[in-house]
């Protein structure tokens, strides 16, 4: 993931409330590190889509497990081209 791209993603946590402060590799959504509900989350993955204009398969992201915020830079660097922005 270039810098434009982890840029946009910030913009995007920002928007819907995490604080730059949260942005850790190892921090987990949906717990005091990253508090978002699921209504929040799914938010997240929506705006994510429509920011990368990627599909973001939930199953796939979380492989059923809690989510860590290195684990979401992962999978968009695997679906974003570097060059794409």
């Amino acid at each position: 993931m270039n810098q434009e791209q982890a840029a946009l993603l910030h913009r995007v946590l920002l928007d819907v409330g995490i604080e730059a402060s949260q942005f850790r590799h190892e921090a987990v959504f949906g717990t005091a590190e990253l508090p978002l509900d699921s209504v929040m989350f799914m938010r997240l993955l929506v705006e994510l889509e429509n920011a990368f204009q990627v599909e973001i398969n939930l199953l796939e992201l979380t492989r059923g497990e809690a989510l860590t915020y290195g684990q979401l830079l992962d999978y968009l660097a695997e679906r974003i081209p570097n060059d794409a922005y």
